[in-house]
């Protein structure tokens, strides 16, 4: 199993969001799922998005119907998504400045 994670922007505590959003999805077979999005994406996208590695929601190239069908597509494959909501108010200040935005700072390893 594979897993991707993604988030919604910064991680910065003052922005005009309320929420910072982390996704993840997961994938037993990746180049299986990549062959078959490519395909999707090649063939229905407009042309200039077609071999773009990454393709915003509301990009506005891509029509209501094409976001539809799209989730739609991607529902049928082998993807499990997962998401969160973090309220950015609830971030402790101190959290912040000490880990300079960043969502998660690995523990560092103590040698003896």
């Amino acid at each position: 199993m594979y897993i991707f994670l993604d988030e919604s922007g910064q991680f910065i505590k003052h922005n005009d969001d309320d929420y910072f959003v982390v996704a993840s999805f997961t994938v037993d077979d990746p180049r299986r799922t990549q062959k078959r999005f490519k395909t999707w994406q090649k063939t229905r996208f407009p042309k200039r998005m077609r071999n773009q590695a990454e393709i915003k929601y509301s990009a506005v190239d891509i029509s209501e119907l094409l976001r539809l069908r799209t989730l739609k597509f991607i529902s049928r494959l082998d993807v499990r998504i997962n998401y969160t909501f973090l309220k950015r108010k609830n971030i402790p200040d101190n959290f912040v400045k000490k880990n300079k935005n960043k969502l998660y700072i690995p523990e560092e390893k103590k040698y003896s």
